[in-house]
Order: C-alpha cells, then structure tokens, then sequence
C-alpha cells in the first residue's frame, strides 16, 4: 500500500479530523495543483464528507454507553487506542457510583506486593474500583494466632503497602475471612482441633462453642486493625458442609426445638452484630449459598437485612437454572443491598491450568441479563459485581489457573461488566490492552490451540500454560493412538510387525515433548520466583514434572506392545 493511502486508513481508523484535513489540503496542493483558496474549498467539502461517512460507519469512536443500570455500572466511553496505549475505561465520578470488585485468592500461589503493585493500575483503568482481598494463611496473625499464619505469610508492612497502592489507585479493599466453612486453615491445627463440628474433617467451625465466636471476633480484631479504612468486611460464610452435625449442635436444636437454619442463622447473625457494635461504619458481607433454602420469616426473625448484606454468586453461564426469579424476590423483601460475584477464573476444575476465557465471557453476559431482570426488585441498588479468582477450591485442593495466565480473562470479563455487552470493538480494544500480537483467542477447545502471545505483567506465564496445554493435548493423542494400534495388534493375533513403525514415529514425537518439557522449565521457573511469593514448586510438579513421568510411562508402553 503506498504511505500516503496508508496514511489515510490510519487516519480513517483513529478517526482525527485534523490530520484528515492536512491530508486533502496535500492532495489538493501537490497532486490537484489547486491554488491555496480552491485546496481550502476542497478540504472543507472533503471533511463534511469524509465526516458523515466515518460517523455512520465506523464504530470505534462510538461512546458505549449500553449499561445494565445506571446506578450498576458508571457511564463509560472506550476507544481503541494505538499499540502504546492501554484500553482506559473513563468512568464519570458519582457520589452512589456502585462498585467493581476484582477477587484475589490468596490461599494458593500468592502473589508478590511488587506484582499487585504492577497489576493495580491496570485494573484501575480498566473501570475497578476496589479488591476484594482473600488472605487465609497469608495474613500476619499474631499473639494467640500466630499459628494460622503461614511461614512466610505478608508481614504487616506489605499489607500497608497493598492499602497504599489501593488508595493511590482510588481502590476500596475488602478484607475477606472465612467464619463457619472453609476453615481448614484454622481447623487443620493442634490447638484449634477441639472446635472442629466433626472431629475428622477440618473444614467447618463448630458454631454452638463459645470458644468459636471468641476465635472468629479476634480474627476480625486483626483484620480490621490493618484495614483501618474499610467500610465492608466479607466473613464468608458458604459450603458449611458440617452444618448442625457437631453434638454440641444437635443438643441445641433438641432442646430448643431448633433446625439447622437456626444454627446458621444465629452463628453469621452474632458476626453480623459484633461488626456492626464495634465498628459501625464497616458492613459485613456473606456469601449467599447457604440461605437460598432458608425461610423468609427466619432470615428475618435473625435480622439478616439489618445486620448484613449477601453476595449472590454461580460462575456458570446457566444462572436461571440456579437463581430463580423467586429467590431474587425473597432477598427483595429482606435485603436493600446486594452484591453480584461472577468469576474470571478458578471454577471450572480443581487441576485446571489454562483459563477458558469463553466460559467466564459467558458467565458474565449471563449476569448482565439477569441484573437487567432483577434491577426492579432493588430500588436502592445493587452494590456492585464482584469478579472472583480463585486459586484453589479450597484448602487443601491443588492449584487452579495462577493468576498471571488468567489475566486476559480478567481484562475481557472487566470490559464486559463495564460497558454492559461485549463486541468486536471491545475485542480488538482489550487486545490492544494486552498487546498481543494478534486477535486474543477467546475461545478454547481440543481442536483449538491457537493462542496469540501478549506482553503485559506477568505473559511469560500465560504463554507458558498455552505451551503446557499444546503438549498436554499431544501426550493424550499419543495415548489413543497407542490403544489403537494396541487393539488392532491383538485383533491380528498380536502379529508382530503390526503398527510398528507407527509406534516409532510416536516414541520419536515424546522426545520432542520431552525437550519442550524442558525448555518450558526453564522459561516459567524464573517468571514463577519473580511473581508468586509460595508454591512455585507444587506447580511445577504438578504440571511439568508431572507431564514428564506420563511421556516416561508411554515409552515403557510402546516398548512393552513393541517386544
């Protein structure tokens, strides 16, 4: 294409009248030879043209303002910038702006305070307004809970450091602790044991000790201590999986003629009341699961919508089937705020490694809908979405996604809720944010594994876990075609030439995998120590060491069908 007609489409593209008009004054002088009155005349009408053409046809510089509700979501205008430029989200400022939380699990592969300090400013201009921070064992709990601090937990310094980087960014945190299910952390201790509600499982709190309230409310103590400026606290509250079993529980409900929503009920309900006794300011937040089954009347007799306010979250596409339109009535009536929690990743199979940004896409576009639906229900308002991450599904489950290869979903999913849809414009907008060098694959299936590299913070895992998955995929093909060859072999009798030049070329194909094994060791290993403060290694074995005894087993196989 010659530079001037190329210089044209850019100017097309990026839309600047100015550059457009010294573009035809040049034709009009160099090429036309008017005089300067005439290339003047012409620059005008070629602007008033070129003008109506651009804004009736191209969509790049069209302000998005398809919003789920005005109160949800703040009014926003997106361009597509140049390649140097990040997709910036310009939110208008409004007292009652609701809230866009983004989700970061501690619990496993935690990250560094010099990586969130990298990836803060992007999540800023990319519409977030605070963190919703899960710390479990990451948290510096002293004095009598020391235990539950991990070796190597963040010290309180780096927790001030993440609050000053949030406050600088015009970030809200909120501080996350588990109070009832997923106490694993806690439970799995000598010194806690005792108040275990079934004495072989560690994940859930018995709730009819007093001891177990003394616990909780000085985890709170702490917590709230080095968030001096929150005004929510999330106590967590789902999959109470050991709900009433504790004998403690049954006697209670015997004698008080009470059932396992009471137990329930009454424990979050004593949270709720001391948060809002000792500090008022400061909200308390739970996770919803466990009372879509409760009765109105005993949420209610428990004064849930005085004390509390719900996070309603499913991370699958199908929310109808599991939010029905009676449920969102319910919460209606008790309830003048809610909060919404989708997911960017972590919740589509414990040993997930590679983030399937089609299904969270989906999950998001689902939550859209149904807030349109809902937004009736709530004259006050949803408080805001809260985009989850999760790391591991719980305590002791193996790592999911590291967050560094699920930071393109969490760009797409981020530009979906705050523009209110998702489209081309935003597609090509979010790949100019990542920088990739081509089209950001969203969709991802066995036949699929193209993928374009990126460089934003922390890329060299995400182009890491592709490679991890490109391998993955040729390890099972390797798999089904030696059972192939193996049952042919033996439906000919086991004859002995049989599919043996097959198996060769296949032993052939592990040394190449074998080698890539290697090279990709060698290039995650150092971005892994850089970014993640604990739990490098398990990755590693998880997924390469682990990879590499599979290719070790397949050749002993074709040896063994081979002899």
């Amino acid at each position: 294409m010659p530079k001037e007609e190329n210089w044209f489409i850019e100017s097309l593209y990026n839309f600047s009248p100015c550059c457009l008009a010294e573009y035809i004054h040049h034709i009009a002088m160099r090429q036309l030879r008017c005089n300067g009155i005439m290339a003047r005349i012409l620059c005008l009408i070629g602007c008033l043209i070129l003008c109506l053409f651009i804004y009736q046809w191209l969509p790049s510089t069209q302000p998005v303002h398809t919003l789920v509700d005005n109160d949800l979501v703040k009014p926003i205008s997106v361009q597509v910038m140049s390649d140097s430029q990040p997709l910036h989200i310009k939110s208008i400022e409004s007292p009652g702006k609701k809230q866009v939380i983004v989700h970061l699990d501690m619990k496993g592969a935690p990250p560094r305070i010099s990586y969130l300090i990298e990836i803060i400013p992007i999540l800023t201009k990319m519409g977030v307004t605070g963190l919703l921070l899960e710390y479990e064992d990451m948290f510096p709990y002293y004095g009598p809970l020391s235990t539950l601090a991990r070796s190597g937990a963040y010290s309180n310094s780096d927790i001030a450091g993440i609050c000053a980087v949030a406050a600088a960014n015009k970030l809200t945190i909120i501080p996350l602790i588990q109070s009832f299910g997923h106490f694993e952390f806690v439970l799995k201790h000598d010194k806690w044991k005792h108040l275990r509600a079934e004495p072989d499982l560690d994940n859930g709190i018995n709730p009819s000790l007093n001891d177990s309230l003394t616990l909780i409310f000085t985890m709170l103590d702490q917590m709230i201590a080095l968030h001096p400026e929150a005004t929510f606290i999330h106590i967590g509250g789902d999959e109470v999986y050991t709900l009433g079993n504790s004998p403690e529980s049954r006697i209670r409900m015997s004698q008080q003629l009470l059932t396992k929503h009471d137990i329930y009920c009454m424990h979050i309900a004593a949270l709720g009341r001391y948060v809002g006794n000792k500090w008022p300011h400061i909200k308390p937040i739970f996770w919803d699961d466990m009372i879509r089954k409760i009765p109105i009347q005993t949420l209610q007799k428990y004064s849930f919508g005085q004390l509390l306010e719900p996070m309603i979250w499913k991370y699958t596409p199908d929310l109808e089937n599991h939010l029905p339109i009676d449920l969102w009535k319910k919460y209606s009536e008790i309830f003048p705020h809610i909060w919404i929690a989708s997911a960017f990743k972590g919740a589509t199979g414990q040993k997930q490694f590679i983030t399937n940004i089609d299904v969270h896409l989906r999950n998001h576009k689902a939550w859209l809908s149904l807030i349109e639906e809902i937004k009736p229900l709530f004259p006050s308002g949803i408080r805001g979405v809260a985009l989850t991450g999760w790391q591991r599904y719980s305590h002791h489950q193996p790592l999911c996604e590291l967050l560094p290869a699920a930071i393109p979903s969490l760009v797409v999913c981020l530009a979906t809720i705050t523009n209110g849809n998702w489209n081309e414009h935003l597609w090509l907008a979010v790949t100019k944010t990542l920088k990739c060098d081509g089209l950001l694959e969203i969709s991802m299936t066995p036949n699929n594994l193209k993928y374009e590299q990126c460089t934003f913070p922390g890329s060299v895992i995400y182009d890491g876990v592709h490679e991890l998955h490109s391998i993955e995929t040729a390890l099972i093909k390797a798999h089904k075609d030696i059972d192939l060859i193996a049952t042919h072999r033996a439906a000919k009798g086991g004859k002995r030439n049989y599919g043996l030049s097959n198996l060769k070329l296949i032993y052939t194909s592990l040394d190449d995998l074998d080698k890539k094994l290697e090279q990709l060791d060698s290039k995650v290993q150092p971005a892994l120590q850089d970014i993640l403060m604990h739990d490098q290694q398990e990755w590693i074995d998880m997924h390469i060491k682990f990879k590499q005894t599979r290719i070790i087993e397949v050749r002993n196989r074709i040896k063994k069908i081979s002899s």
